[in-house]
């Protein structure tokens, strides 16, 4: 391929994923001052709606402070009832185990305790979000914000990981053709079941 083609970057980091983790994670890097360039091929993507996936347990104070989402968290359906939580992972029995229950519903005596009810909505107000619709408004955040170059129509094809210090690369390629090539300080992998860096050092 003719190296007059290749685009090269420098960033700081690079965020293989735009999916509700890795838009997240470059907001957040970007609001710490870092460059950052969000990969991911999601334009003209159609947007899948499935039953299991809107659930937000301990996310919920990140995506409404970091995020910028506390605004559509608010108009989102609350998690009521209560919540058992312990991990009993390849367990046959609860003997020995101890199990914490935790009511999503507070009291009000303890709503009114709070002096900043965004700090409130943070840490209780725990909601059921719609991922589809929380993406797009963060994408829309990714994109506006100055630190952040996103490439929302192109895949990642490989990654270097440097062993000696020095930067990695990241090259990638448009739907239309056009590639590129990233030197970067860290790399995110947040590209889910594809596992991208996983398997390309061949991690179990």
């Amino acid at each position: 391929m003719d190296q007059q083609t290749i685009k090269q970057t420098d960033a700081e980091v690079v965020v293989m994923g735009a999916g509700i983790i890795g838009a997240h994670n470059a907001i957040q890097c970007a609001k710490r001052g870092l460059k950052v360039v969000l990969i991911d091929n999601i334009a003209g993507q159609t947007l899948s709606y499935k039953v299991g996936e809107s659930l937000l347990v301990f996310s919920n104070m990140f995506l409404r402070t970091i995020s910028e989402l506390d605004e559509y968290n608010s108009q989102a359906f609350p998690k009521d009832g209560v919540w058992f939580t312990y991990g009993m992972e390849g367990a046959t029995s609860f003997d020995g185990k101890a199990e914490w229950a935790l009511q999503s519903v507070i009291p009000q005596s303890m709503r009114d305790a709070f002096v900043n009810p965004r700090l409130l909505r943070a840490m209780v107000d725990d909601v059921q979000i719609v991922r589809p619709e929380a993406e797009t408004l963060l994408h829309e955040t990714a994109r506006a914000h100055p630190n952040i170059t996103f490439l929302d129509d192109a895949r990642v094809k490989d990654a270097v990981i440097s062993k000696d210090g020095s930067e990695h690369e990241v090259t990638w390629k448009s739907t239309n053709g056009e590639t590129g090539s990233i030197r970067t300080k860290w790399i995110i992998d947040c590209s889910g079941r594809n596992r991208f860096l996983a398997k390309r050092l061949g991690h179990a």
